[in-house]
């Protein structure tokens, strides 16, 4: 299937293992050891391939702590911890 040109510029929704990695700035090697610990969220099954979804990524980046260890929220409130809810306001949340 050969998808058409899109004249509007977004980026993608799902990325696949490189991709995702390559996204947050670490080697597929990190993600993957990062994926096992839980920093980063496991991907989605579609079809034969596994693919990461932006939008869970970049939460799972938002809760890393920052280079002093400061700023990750604690595992009860973390995305992993009810993975259905955002930890963003009602307002700021994505459909």
């Amino acid at each position: 299937m050969t998808l058409k040109s899109d004249p509007l510029s977004y980026p993608p929704r799902g990325m696949g293992r490189e991709e995702a990695a390559r996204y947050v700035g670490v080697s597929p090697t990190k993600f993957d050891e990062m994926v096992k610990d839980r920093r980063m969220p496991a991907g989605k099954r579609v079809d034969g391939r596994v693919l990461w979804d932006r939008v869970a990524v970049d939460r799972a980046f938002t809760e890393l702590p920052d280079n002093e260890g400061k700023g990750r929220a604690s595992k009860s409130s973390s995305y992993f911890a009810n993975p259905g809810c955002s930890s963003l306001p009602t307002q700021q949340r994505f459909s």
